[in-house]
């Protein structure tokens, strides 16, 4: 239905040649697609909660035995690898997770314009005597305090 609006197509208009002309793969391709993306990540992160999840076999019997019950995510999709027929793919592991959330580092800068404000300093003040100014940047973790210089180069229009 969507299609139809967004092409502006007859109801009429088959549904087939609504996915060709608006170049979209047909419902059941793409969620086939988004699941094995999906699939994949799970693979590719070595901590991921479901990368080790693995059916007991009276499951896997009880699932046989009742065809209309939905399998598992990662059982349905190694179905669909057996069918596409690369049960032997390596996914490369990847470390997404460097640091984790709760411990992002902090930023912290020493800014040598805070003192002023704009609408009541003149200009001049801001131009010093050399448009290069040097600003310290300290970055705070857990662990350990580090200072960097930067050097930030200030351009005033005049």
């Amino acid at each position: 239905m969507a299609l139809r609006i967004c092409s502006g197509a007859f109801r009429t208009s088959p549904v087939q040649s609504l996915y060709v002309n608006c170049h979209q793969l047909p419902l059941d391709l793409r969620r086939r697609k988004l699941s094995l993306a999906y699939y994949t990540k799970i693979l590719s992160v070595p901590s991921h909660p479901l990368q080790n999840v693995y059916m007991s076999t009276s499951m896997k019997r009880l699932y046989d035995a009742r065809p209309s019950n939905i399998r598992p995510f990662m059982d349905r999709m190694k179905l669909h690898i057996s069918e596409l027929d690369l049960p032997n793919v390596r996914i490369q592991q990847r470390n997404l997770f460097l640091f984790q959330p709760w411990n992002t580092p902090r930023f912290h800068y020493i800014n040598p314009f805070a003192t002023y404000s704009k609408s009541t300093v003149a200009p001049v003040v801001f131009n010093a005597s050399s448009p290069t100014t040097a600003v310290s940047i300290v970055v705070i973790r857990p662990s350990t305090l580090m200072v960097r210089n930067v050097q930030i180069t200030l351009a005033v229009e005049s």
